[in-house]
């Protein structure tokens, strides 16, 4: 194994947070308490299909407009076999010196904002808020405001380890030329999964697989973690029922259903 090669699997083992027992690869079965259903599916179909089948059916699109001195960016992809969109809008505030952006996931808004920042991240709407998005401005020129500006842009999804980067590139504003896109700027990303929006044609590239021994202990995890959320359903429908509930019980039945198949494929 070449010293590149081992310095990939060494930070591996550092995200995953890995320890060591009696020769044994172990993982913190804390890292995936608490995730819902769908994450664990997300979490589990990433893991297994080591990114390439993970996300599929990419579709980019790309629209300026000089009259709002803004553009509209969106990539939409099959996210374990469910579609979903990201858009971003971006663009340039002449009278304020200043930029704005506005981030969407399933046309639901995750941030409106001014720029003040270098990067901002929260979570995407249930039921998969414990994913994280973070949306990151590694290239931004304003200091020439109001003759030109550059705004550059990426955003990361990370549920225990990045799996998904998508950059955005630039917008630039030029006076006497407006708002135009500019593609010859790249971000750096180490993600499961880096796409790069360029103009509509999204290119993908898939980094390191993750070696069998460090999959093999997060499996085990997600699907401990799946017998606890059905047992905690099981019990909660043996309350209802003793308390005459039965319409909770039913409720609660379905829902351990879709638990118990989770996983299946």
């Amino acid at each position: 194994m070449g010293l590149e090669n081992k310095t990939i699997l060494v930070a591996i083992i550092c995200i995953f947070c890995f320890g060591y027992i009696n020769g044994k690869i172990e993982f913190d079965d804390k890292r995936v308490k608490n995730l819902t259903p769908e994450e664990l599916d997300v979490l589990e179909d990433a893991v297994q299909r080591q990114g390439k089948k993970f996300l599929s059916e990419f579709k980019g699109t790309v629209d300026c407009s000089l009259e709002d001195l803004s553009c509209t960016m969106c990539l939409g992809f099959s996210l374990a076999k469910k579609p979903h969109q990201i858009c971003l809008i971006a663009g340039v505030l002449i009278e304020k010196l200043g930029a704005f952006i506005t981030l969407t996931y399933d046309y639901e808004e995750i941030w409106n904002q001014e720029i003040l920042f270098n990067a901002i991240c929260g979570g995407l709407p249930k039921p998969l808020n414990n994913v994280s998005i973070c949306l990151e401005a590694y290239y931004l020129s304003l200091l020439d405001l109001p003759e030109e500006a550059t705004l550059c842009l990426r955003t990361e999804l990370t549920l225990i380890f990045p799996l998904l980067s998508i950059d955005f590139n630039c917008v630039k504003y030029e006076k006497g030329k407006g708002l135009f896109f500019d593609w010859t700027r790249e971000s750096e990303s180490k993600a499961l999964i880096d796409i790069n929006i360029n103009g509509g044609d999204p290119i993908v590239s898939f980094n390191s697989p993750i070696p069998w021994e460090l999959i093999e202990p997060i499996l085990a995890a997600i699907q401990k973690e799946r017998l606890r959320l059905q047992f905690e359903l099981t019990q909660k429908i043996k309350e209802d029922l003793n308390k005459g509930s039965w319409w909770s019980a039913i409720i609660s039945s379905i829902g351990a259903g879709a638990t118990m198949g989770m996983g299946i494929r």
